[in-house]
């Protein structure tokens, strides 16, 4: 049975958002918290302060501008989205709330709000769990879906889009979080670290080797 879907931005307008953004992450933290749109969105740029971005060689400049032919002519974020594009090719790019928040940061932002990371995915075992209401816990989560995320209470989805493609949407994990009865004091969060290390592994199943990406010591 494929989740229902209600529209819910998180309290992005009653913020005093307005225009695109591709705020998923603060979306989906706001709604599974409880916490006002604000304090996520300042929230995630405090921890994008810890990131140490990486370069990579693009030409960053080509592809923005490939970027600004393609946005709706006039939109009023499309330069700064172009320029925020660029800036993350030319590899100094860091989370933004509203142009995107890397793995690390947004593992460490769940956490902080009381999340708890279940991986629903290992290497070669394909896709196991789908957004759908019959392949999630009941209680409150937030699923961790490709290039998006999206918070969803007892089998409803909130986004501000029906992201689940009709029940065909693969989960490669979620975050379960306690019920909301209230704002709780923000947790501590110790070094970003990538959710592959906590890699999903059935009973009996040997851990990857080293030389494998998200690999331990091997058995």
């Amino acid at each position: 049975m494929s989740a229902t879907w209600v529209y819910d931005d998180g309290g992005r307008e009653a913020a005093g958002f307005s225009g695109h953004a591709g705020d998923c992450v603060v979306r989906a933290a706001a709604i599974i918290s409880g916490r006002p749109y604000r304090e996520i969105y300042d929230l995630v740029r405090e921890l994008a302060r810890a990131e140490r971005p990486r370069r990579r060689r693009v030409d960053a400049e080509r592809a923005a501008a490939r970027l600004r032919r393609l946005l709706p002519p006039g939109a009023e974020y499309a330069e700064d989205y172009a320029a925020r594009v660029a800036e993350m090719l030319r590899g100094q790019r860091r989370s933004h709330p509203r142009t995107g928040v890397m793995k690390p940061t947004t593992g460490r932002l769940m956490e902080a709000l009381g999340g708890k990371w279940h991986p629903t995915m290992g290497i070669g075992t394909g896709c196991r769990v789908h957004l759908r209401a019959d392949e999630l816990p009941a209680g409150r989560l937030v699923a961790n879906l490709s290039r998006h995320v999206a918070a969803v209470v007892d089998g409803v989805v909130r986004d501000c889009y029906d992201p689940t493609r009709g029940g065909t949407r693969c989960v490669y994990g979620y975050w379960t979080f306690p019920p909301l009865r209230g704002p709780e004091p923000l947790a501590r969060v110790g070094r970003a670290k990538t959710m592959r290390r906590q890699q999903f592994r059935f009973p009996g199943q040997p851990r990857p080797h080293a030389a494998f990406p998200g690999g331990g010591k091997g058995p």
